[in-house]
């Protein structure tokens, strides 16, 4: 998880766990105030994150890493004024 909030960290955005429940986190990839991730025109970007070394939880945090990675990989980008507008109401 440390690396997973410094590579965060590094483009500008912040990890933030959301809740958990069983053996399941939910962290979500939260961009800055006034910025969007580009690949999705999201401010947050939801992740499932498995607690533990089974079979299911390796396999379930293999796909989450391939997410953050595809989500770091389009980086962030500036709002437009419609979408501040969205944002601020």
């Amino acid at each position: 998880m440390r690396d997973i909030r410094n590579a965060v960290e590094k483009v500008g955005a912040t990890v933030e766990e959301d809740c958990g429940f069983r053996d399941m986190r939910v962290i979500q990839l939260v961009a800055p105030m006034g910025k969007l991730w580009a690949g999705t025109d999201c401010q947050s970007e939801p992740i499932h994150w498995a607690c533990g070394s089974s079979v299911h939880a390796v396999a379930c945090n293999e796909t989450a890493f391939s997410y953050i990675l595809d989500t770091l990989s389009h980086g962030l980008r500036d709002m437009t004024i419609a979408e501040r507008d969205d944002y601020e109401q």
